[in-house]
């Protein structure tokens, strides 16, 4: 997760003075990440990151139910300036359309069950391409 991290908050980051980590288990890892941080030499934060010292940490909604009141207090996305109202998670939202295919893969053999589930991917993820492009025009024809 260390390196994760520090990959995707380098990318692009040139001038980033704030970094929000939104991670399933975000109240445990975030504990002693500054001090595995300054342990391993290959990972590192940028530096506008380091200097402002302005990292927020957050735990998803989906995984926040299931940790103690202390927790949903300290790392909800609900209290986060400027986090909005995102769930924070991904891969938890593809699995509720695949309710439906369960049963028939219950049946299949694994190679057949690998094929059908690269298929629902397949289509969830070009039904967010789709849907994503359509807003992004959308925003594009508002006028300013």
């Amino acid at each position: 997760m260390d390196y994760s991290i520090c990959k995707a908050s380098s990318f692009n980051a040139d001038g980033l003075q704030s970094l929000l980590i939104i991670y399933d288990v975000c109240c445990q890892w975030k504990k002693k990440f500054m001090h595995r941080l300054t342990a391993n030499p290959t990972i590192s934060l940028p530096p506008s990151i380091l200097m402002s010292g302005d990292i927020t940490y957050a735990v998803g909604k989906f995984h926040l139910s299931a940790h103690i009141d202390e927790c949903y207090a300290a790392h909800t996305l609900n209290y986060i300036l400027g986090a909005g109202q995102i769930d924070g998670e991904l891969m938890e939202t593809i699995w509720g359309p695949l309710k439906g295919v369960v049963q028939t893969m219950r049946s299949m053999s694994l190679e057949h069950r690998k094929e059908a589930m690269d298929q629902q991917f397949f289509n969830h993820n070009w039904k967010k391409l789709i849907s994503t492009s359509t807003s992004y025009a959308i925003c594009q024809l508002v006028p300013n």
